[in-house]
């Protein structure tokens, strides 16, 4: 019996067999270990890649957020800058624009002696013709004199309201990149009615009711309440987009 197994383990048929199957096996061993080398070669590099892809990502959102914020901080400061200057303009121009009536101080002119009236008239920029004509009747025809120097004085009253308009009115149409939609429409309201009394009390309309010049000068009350107030409220809270305040007060006009 162990002659018979000697001899079949022997068989080269067998071992042939055998031989082949072991290699198939190996074969299939290498080959399941190339594909899975592969595999994870593959899975390896998709996941480095997009590791790489998710960082490069992070990177620009981050860097496009940081330039927002510093966007954000130096439109911020400039609209304060802005609002601030605006502001101040609106004043001036309400100011020297209201000023041309009502009470006015003015000097006593007839207790003024020579000396008195040049020392008056000199920081003033007169013009040299009308500050001669002044001085040479100041005291041979002083009511003359007197109506050159009021009439000259009104002028330039009229010159800086003019000009205070002016101002501010180039001011908010060079600035209106930083307005919000509701400051850009009380100031237009503003401006335009500050125009219309200053042309009325310059160039007077005989014709013009004084109920009409009061409801005019309400409502330039109302815009430049409406305008500080709503400046006030965006710069204080931060909101560049604000609509309608509860704080403001409703237009009584019918339009600029």
């Amino acid at each position: 019996m162990m002659n018979s197994l000697y001899e079949v383990l022997n068989n080269p048929f067998l071992q042939i067999v055998v031989s082949s199957g072991a290699s198939t096996i190996l074969a299939i061993f290498i080959i399941k270990r190339s594909i899975g080398s592969a595999i994870d070669g593959y899975f390896q590099k998709r996941v480095e890649d997009y590791k790489y892809q998710l960082n490069t990502l992070t990177e620009a959102l981050r860097f496009d957020y940081e330039r927002k914020i510093h966007n954000f901080g130096l439109f911020t400061s400039k609209k304060h800058e802005i609002y601030m200057e605006l502001n101040k303009l609106l004043l001036i121009a309400d100011g020297k624009v209201r000023g041309l009536m009502g009470l006015r101080h003015v000097p006593d002119y007839w207790s003024f002696s020579l000396e008195d009236i040049q020392k008056f008239i000199g920081p003033k920029n007169f013009m040299p013709s009308i500050k001669d004509k002044i001085l040479s009747n100041w005291e041979s025809n002083k009511r003359l004199a007197i109506d050159e120097l009021e009439k000259y004085l009104r002028n330039i009253e009229f010159h800086e309201a003019r000009t205070a308009v002016f101002e501010a009115k180039n001011y908010f149409w060079f600035s209106q990149l930083y307005l919000s939609d509701d400051v850009i429409s009380h100031s237009k309201k503003l401006l335009d009615r500050l125009s219309r009394l200053r042309i009325h009390y310059e160039i007077p309309d005989r014709h013009q009711k004084q109920e009409k010049i009061d409801q005019l000068e309400t409502e330039i009350t109302e815009s430049l309440d409406n305008t500080i107030t709503t400046m006030r409220k965006e710069l204080g809270i931060g909101d560049y987009s604000v609509g309608q305040h509860e704080e403001e007060k409703p237009e009584t006009g019918h339009g600029a």
